[in-house]
């Protein structure tokens, strides 16, 4: 039998077709993050396709919400705004779920916000403040009949103040030692376990300086429970009529009506990974998830609140920070920025997990910037950590 002789173009067809084949298996079997950060920016253009505004919508909204998609690489996201004369206006971008095949999203689809429900636990506690039920100087351990009498092994643990939780400058530094609270490999000891706080050492002493640590967060969260005789959970929903603004607490999965996340720019975390957290005791430092318009509304009568709110700084805290550097200035519930005596100050909360981005902004004036976003940036050369408050800052100075 005679075999035929290939030709040259049929032998260029073979390995071309053979190259294409192991570059496929390579992005799709092996490297697959590789592949879908490769098409992002088709997907982006897409997506800016899809950016929905309510009426009225100032035109930044939609400019903002395409920059976002181009340089934050979120393809799915919602903004919201309430302005000084409380009208609320919303735009929203992507799809739920595969894109191009799935529902777009609406106003209305959720989002984990993250960090960002630390504002709800501290604007709790505040309230508290202000119905003279708790003290702003008080040691937050006397609000816990276990901890009378008793032998701690730091026992500066006992000066930590509602305050110092508050302002994050309890004397926790994640930087320092474990953030236990987004531990996957055992249970946090808080809220269920605060005897553990008897064997522990701080990492500085109480209100030293400001060091962002999600135990300040938990243990807010379990004075709220201890005072109130009611669950963390039962209280913020009774108080902050949750149900009503379709603002729930995760517990183990996805919502139904969630929007699905984005992992390709997470080398670390995985979708199996997401939730693995122990969400139940994350549930005051990021446990809530809900869309960006009613997250706004909930935050804009907090800004009302006298004598403390939200954007409430201690003389201690401001003194000890720069004002002109972004994530310097924390405060009872937000960090403050101010470009320079000649500019306004503007008020910021962020929240991150593996795939979900978030900031709210406050300005002056009153007005309430909400953005969620399905995915995390790209930790490349190019990356600045202060992109979105930057822009935010440009809009809201003014």
């Amino acid at each position: 039998m005679k075999i035929r002789k290939l030709k040259f173009y049929e032998f260029v067809f073979i390995i071309f077709t053979l190259i294409l084949v192991g570059i496929s298996a390579h992005y799709i079997l092996i490297d697959r993050n590789s592949f879908w950060r490769l098409i992002y920016p088709v997907q982006a253009r897409l997506s800016i396709m899809t950016i929905q505004c309510s009426d009225e919508s100032p035109e930044w909204m939609r400019s903002l919400l395409s920059e976002i998609i181009l340089e934050q690489k979120n393809l799915s996201n919602q903004l919201a705004y309430i302005n000084d004369y409380n009208q609320l206006f919303a735009c929203q971008s992507g799809w739920v779920g595969t894109t191009g095949f799935s529902k777009l999203v609406t106003e209305n689809t959720r989002f984990r916000y993250a960090s960002m429900t630390k504002i709800l636990t501290n604007d709790a506690v505040i309230s508290l403040l202000n119905q003279k039920k708790l003290n702003l100087n008080e040691p937050f351990v006397d609000r816990f009949d276990e901890f009378q009498n008793q032998n701690f092994k730091d026992e500066r643990i006992k000066k930590i103040t509602i305050g110092d939780l508050l302002q994050q400058r309890s004397g926790f530094d994640r930087l320092k030692s474990e953030d236990i609270m987004f531990s996957t490999a055992e249970t946090p000891w808080c809220p269920r376990n605060l005897n553990k706080l008897l064997a522990i050492k701080l990492d500085s002493d109480p209100n030293e300086y400001y060091a962002y640590d999600n135990r300040n967060s938990c243990l807010l969260g379990a004075v709220i429970g201890r005072i109130s005789a009611m669950s963390y959970r039962e209280y913020m929903s009774q108080n902050y009529k949750l149900n009503q603004n379709n603002i729930k607490f995760i517990n183990s999965g996805y919502f139904s009506d969630e929007v699905k996340y984005d992992f390709r720019n997470n080398d670390y975390w995985m979708e199996a990974d997401d939730n693995s957290f122990h969400f139940n005791e994350l549930s005051s430092s990021a446990g809530l998830t809900g869309s960006a318009s009613a997250l706004a509304q909930l935050i804009k009568p907090m800004l009302n609140k006298h004598p403390y709110n939200i954007l409430s700084i201690s003389d201690k805290s401001l003194s000890s920070c720069n004002i002109n550097t972004f994530k310097s200035c924390n405060g009872f519930a937000m960090w403050v920025y101010q470009r320079d005596n000649s500019s306004k100050k503007v008020f910021f909360r962020n929240g991150g997990l593996p795939a979900a981005t978030s900031l709210t902004a406050i300005s002056e004036a009153g007005e309430v910037v909400v953005w969620v976003g399905n995915g995390a940036s790209l930790l490349d050369k190019k990356f600045d950590e202060n992109l979105l408050e930057k822009k935010f800052y440009q809009i809201l100075d003014k």
